[in-house]
């Protein structure tokens, strides 16, 4: 099997971030900082998206800056209905 064929998307790597960003907001959402540090359950699952969004963010480094950048550019006209 080739390096190529085991190489995610960079739309797919673009996507859990969102994801992951998504999710922390939902946990975190209507709480003050005091109840968010209070709720040990919650801190460790901001704590794992948190490093989950890193990585993501890290091994995308990796791609081909170009085909990023035009994937990045075609969700960009997407959201704004170009």
């Amino acid at each position: 099997m080739s390096k190529d064929h085991l190489e995610r998307s960079p739309r797919l790597y673009l996507s859990e971030i969102v994801f992951y960003i998504e999710k922390v907001e939902a946990f975190t959402d209507d709480l003050t900082r005091e109840q968010f540090l209070a709720d040990e359950v919650k801190v460790y699952a901001v704590d794992d998206l948190v490093r989950n969004i890193g990585e993501a963010v890290r091994v995308s480094q990796n791609i081909d800056k170009s085909k990023t950048y035009s994937i990045f550019i075609e969700s960009l006209m997407l959201d704004c209905q170009i």
